[in-house]
């Protein structure tokens, strides 16, 4: 529930669940209200379970909003940000695109030197790693390799694909009202992936293991690219 209010956005559907009341259409929330709509269902749960501990837990380290001196913490950990940053989603839902980074530039470049000075790093990074993250970068451009993504968008694609049946088609048009235009659905696992892609997506397309697999993911990324970050680093 949790990471389901962390993952709210503005520019993300409601989602819909079938124990719910029946959406007519797509529900999109202003800042506001997932704010406080994520404190009420939070709240009535800590009411269900008699635990006004964890409630408090939450409010001060997640849910808590800016008053006075005090910064406000559900800005800080909440993907929609700060109100009125509606513009994008931010690619990164945790550090760990610059853990990577950091993990690359140990293993590759100083795994045979201990505690090596400041001025040794930045020469390292300058004439080493960048130069490498340019190259590859180039290459993806060039067709010449396929950018980091692909590999997990071809299994998430087919892992959805193959739960695709017909209550999923039902479901799509009657319940999760799917737009593939906009590439939005109020499911829950669309929310939950970082790809944004469900088995309600998938569906639209007549193959569950397509040939165009790269003029998909390529058409996908520009499309997200569009509606939802100001870029997508390979």
């Amino acid at each position: 529930m949790v990471k389901r209010h962390l993952l709210r956005h503005t520019l993300l559907p409601k989602v819909a669940f079938d124990n719910a009341d029946t959406q007519q259409t797509l529900l999109y929330e202003t800042y506001e209200e997932i704010h406080a709509s994520s404190i009420k269902e939070l709240l009535s749960y800590c009411k269900s379970i008699d635990q006004a501990k964890i409630f408090r837990y939450f409010w001060s380290n997640w849910y808590r909003p800016a008053f006075g001196n005090v910064g406000s913490r559900w800005e800080i950990a909440s993907l929609c940000g700060r109100p009125g940053s509606v513009a994008s989603i931010p690619i990164s839902r945790t550090t760990m695109r610059l853990e990577s980074h950091w993990r690359i530039l140990k293993k590759d470049y100083t795994s045979h030197l201990v505690r090596p000075r400041l001025d040794l790093l930045c020469y390292i990074i300058f004439n080493h790693l960048v130069r490498s993250r340019i190259k590859l970068h180039l290459q993806v451009a060039a067709g010449r390799e396929k950018p980091s993504i692909y590999k997990d968008f071809v299994h998430v694609w087919r892992k959805c694909a193959e739960a695709v049946d017909q209550t999923t088609i039902d479901k799509r048009d009657g319940f999760y009202f799917t737009d593939k235009d906009k590439w939005v659905c109020s499911c829950p696992a669309f929310v939950f992936n970082s790809r944004y892609l469900c088995k309600h997506l998938v569906c639209y397309y007549s193959s569950p293991h397509p040939t165009e697999t790269e003029d998909i993911l390529c058409s996908h990324r520009r499309h997200l690219q569009r509606i939802y970050f100001k870029n997508i680093c390979h």
